[in-house]
């Protein structure tokens, strides 16, 4: 009974929160018709995680907290978190990695949250071009398609709302990896070379730049101690992150002014244009 209360409660304060901040900040997470529909399906998931973390092995961590320059990240679906905090990350073949054609099993990261932006971007430019024959079967479920025969190319608002519906599915660990141990970078580069400056010059690119993949060691697993939840005041989904690292984005003049990062991220920002757009239509009604 005291386990239910305290559960209870934790349940009414979140709700109480979640809706104070639904009505006062950006529209971007909203879907359907009604921002607490969407809220409340989604609400069992959240409990669930907030109750395991006092026995979790895998820390959460505010985004506020994280330096978005030199920090390693990596995307999973909500499902797999129970299975991570008992096992880590384990070297595979996943979803993304077989759209890409990788055939050796790892654990693939990026560096920096430009570098999240840069893979996210490109996961939205490869499923624009794609038919619809084409799209994965793991995908399948997101698009609001019937006939997977069809060979004409799925239409850009078919490709955003079912990529907004992954995000939300997805969340993003911030991994404490470490060269030599979790990755190698002259294996990323494929260097072949015993030139120490040549060697020198690649290592002082990966430190210095956003990365946007980055292999972990082949076969090598990540322990569920080196993972950190992300979590921003929105929310722990993927877009949560992706939306607060693209809006800092904007922001880093050091990157080039905002004209010339939305276009160097067209995909992605016009995936953010859309649902706010689509958002704004449904409030006009």
């Amino acid at each position: 009974m005291i386990i239910k209360n305290i559960i209870e409660s934790i349940r009414n304060k979140l709700f109480v929160k979640r809706k104070k901040s639904l009505e006062t900040t950006s529209n971007y997470q909203i879907t359907d018709s009604s921002i607490y529909k969407t809220y409340q399906n989604d609400f069992s998931k959240r409990i669930r995680v907030i109750t395991d973390d006092m026995n979790s092995n895998i820390k959460t961590i505010s985004i506020e907290d994280i330096d978005l320059k030199n920090s390693f990240f990596h995307f999973t679906c909500r499902n797999n978190l129970s299975k991570i905090n008992n096992e880590g990350l384990k070297a595979q073949v996943g979803d993304a990695s077989n759209m890409k054609s990788e055939k050796e099993p790892r654990v693939y990261m990026s560096k920096g949250s430009k570098g999240v932006i840069e893979i996210k971007n490109a996961f939205i430019y490869e499923f624009k071009k794609l038919r619809i024959c084409d799209i994965p079967i793991e995908y399948r479920k997101y698009f609001n398609i019937q006939d997977y025969s069809k060979k004409e190319q799925v239409t850009e608002e078919d490709v955003y709302d079912a990529m907004e519906k992954r995000f939300k599915d997805e969340i993003y660990f911030k991994i404490d990896a470490r060269e030599n141990e979790d990755f190698s970078i002259e294996e990323n580069f494929e260097l072949k070379t015993s030139d120490e400056k040549m060697i020198e010059f690649y290592k002082e690119f990966f430190m210095n730049f956003p990365q946007r993949d980055v292999k972990g060691k082949e076969n090598h697993n990540i322990e569920a101690k080196k993972l950190s939840l992300i979590r921003t005041t929105k929310g722990d989904t993927a877009l949560d992150v992706i939306y607060y690292f693209y809006d800092k984005l904007l922001k880093d003049t050091e990157l080039g002014t905002e004209a010339e990062i939305r276009h160097a991220m067209h995909d992605l920002d016009s995936f953010f244009t859309y649902i706010q757009q689509r958002e704004k239509s449904y409030r006009e009604k």
